[in-house]
């Protein structure tokens, strides 16, 4: 069964509005139940966004100053969807970036 990627997402939208389990919604479409699982893991866990592409994605402004801040420790603190992560200085910039993804 090829169907294209944005008939997938169409089928997907319209089982989460259904009320109906999978396997029910696939008898009543005539889709494979296995092809559907796999669409939907597909466009759900592993077909993220890219974060430019993200429908709630929003650029704000941002500051940058040489003001030097005295405390004990200065964090960059992240808020993603209802995350809120603090990031110490040195923190490695693999990990973070990966940690972002994987919120997104």
């Amino acid at each position: 069964m090829s169907i294209e990627r944005n008939e997938q997402l169409e089928y997907i939208k319209l089982w989460e509005t259904s009320g109906l389990s999978k396997a029910e919604f696939c008898r009543q479409m005539g889709i494979t139940y296995t092809h559907f699982n796999a669409w939907h893991y597909r466009i759900k866990h592993r077909d993220r966004p890219h974060s430019g592409d993200h429908e709630h994605t929003k650029i704000v402004p941002v500051t940058v100053t040489n003001e030097k801040i005295e405390s004990e420790q200065t964090y960059l603190i992240l808020r993603i969807k209802s995350s809120v992560l603090e990031i110490p200085p040195g923190f490695p910039d693999d990990q973070l970036r990966n940690i972002i993804e994987i919120l997104l």
